[in-house]
């Protein structure tokens, strides 16, 4: 994972950040973990945001902290990869929205093969055994 860019530029995002309004305890979060991320990256097989909020799952956190890092780190994610500044709208991209990702893949074929019986209908299946 390559953080040069986020390195070498996050005080544009924070500066962003007080310039716009956003609390104190807010952009302090956002300090603490890019300083964070910078610190451990070295010691971490990290190949992406994800993989770095991957990494909060290993100890057990409440959900609202859990939510928290998820919007820091995809922010982040944001920024460092398209230069996009936080603007309270754009969701982040660390996961797929839905459930359907998370199903083992058995579970997905599942699914799949009823969308696929959905949209082709009942026409030409025979019930007659």
């Amino acid at each position: 994972m390559d953080l040069q860019n986020l390195k070498e530029h996050h005080e544009e995002l924070l500066s962003f950040m007080e310039n716009n309004g956003y609390s104190s305890t807010y952009i302090r979060r956002f300090r603490e973990e890019i300083n964070r991320i910078l610190a451990k990256a070295d010691s971490h097989d990290w190949q992406s945001y994800r993989d770095v909020y991957l990494d909060y799952l290993e100890a057990p956190h409440s959900k609202d902290y859990l939510r928290n890092k998820r919007t820091i780190i995809g922010e982040l994610e944001q920024f460092d990869d398209f230069g996009r500044m936080p603007d309270g709208r754009s969701r982040h991209t660390l996961f797929e929205r839905g459930s359907y990702h998370l199903l083992c893949p058995e579970f997905r074929e599942l699914i799949d093969f009823y969308r696929i019986y959905e949209k082709t209908g009942k026409e030409g299946i025979d019930h007659t055994g």
